[in-house]
C-alpha cells in the first residue's frame, strides 16, 4: 500500500506523487481529478490551523472508505474524497495525543461490540429462564442503558468528525451524502441491541 505524510498532500509535488503511486488503484477518483485540488486545499487549511498534523501518515487502502488509527497516527483511505479525508483528519485532531479519550473510545467500542453480539442470546435466555416479568424488564432496561452509554463516546466522536468535515467542504451536500451512510451504520449498531432488549425482550 502506498503511503505519504499528510503534509505532502498539501503541495503539488506530493499530490503528483500520490497520483502516480495510485494510478492503477480502482476507485481512486470518486468524481474526477478535480478532487486532488480539493484535497490539496483541505490539507493546506488544516495544517495552517494545526501544524502538528503534518506528520500524520496517510495510507491508501483499497477495501475501506476511511479510518484513523491512533496507535500508529495513520489515516487509511479507500478513495480520495475530500469529505472522507476531512472526517479522518477530524479524528486525528480529536484523538491523537489524548490517551484518556482514546482509551474511552476503545472501551466504548469494545462494549458496544459485545452488546451487539450478545443482545439476542442474552434476551432469549432471560425470556426462557426468568419468569418474573418485572425483574426481567428491569434487567433489560439496565442493559439498554449500558448499551446507550457505551455507544455515546463513539457516536459523539463520529458526529464531531463529520461536522468538521462538512464545515471544511466546498460542497456541503456532497459531504453529507458521503459521510451519512457510515454514521447511520454506527447508529444501527447501537439501535439493534436496544431494539432487541426493549421489544423482543419485553414481549
Amino acid at each position: 500500500m502506498a503511503s505519504v505524510s499528510l503534509s505532502s498532500l498539501g503541495n503539488s509535488l506530493g499530490i503528483m506523487r500520490m497520483k502516480a503511486a495510485l494510478k492503477d488503484a480502482t476507485g481512486f477518483f470518486q468524481e474526477g481529478p478535480e478532487q486532488l485540488e480539493q484535497v490539496k486545499s483541505l490539507v493546506e487549511e488544516e495544517l495552517k490551523s494545526d501544524p502538528s498534523l503534518k506528520d500524520v501518515k496517510v495510507v491508501f487502502a483499497p477495501g475501506t472508505s476511511g479510518a484513523y488509527d491512533p496507535r500508529t497516527d495513520t489515516i487509511y483511505l479507500g478513495v480520495i474524497n475530500p469529505a472522507v479525508l476531512a472526517h479522518e483528519i477530524g479524528h486525528a485532531k480529536n484523538i491523537r495525543g489524548t490517551s484518556i479519550y482514546r482509551n474511552l473510545l476503545r472501551a466504548g467500542g469494545l462494549a458496544n461490540t459485545v452488546s451487539a453480539t450478545m443482545a439476542l442470546p442474552t434476551t432469549l435466555a432471560l425470556r426462557a429462564f426468568m419468569e418474573d416479568r418485572k425483574k426481567r424488564n428491569e434487567i433489560l432496561n439496565v442493559l439498554t442503558t449500558l448499551t446507550a452509554v457505551s455507544a455515546a463516546p463513539t457516536l459523539s466522536e463520529e458526529l464531531s468528525a463529520s461536522m468538521d468535515a462538512v464545515r471544511h467542504s466546498d460542497s456541503k451536500l456532497q459531504a453529507v451524502k458521503s459521510l451519512l451512510p457510515a454514521y447511520l451504520s454506527y447508529l444501527g449498531t447501537t439501535a439493534i441491541p436496544i431494539g432487541i432488549y426493549q421489544y423482543l425482550g419485553k414481549q
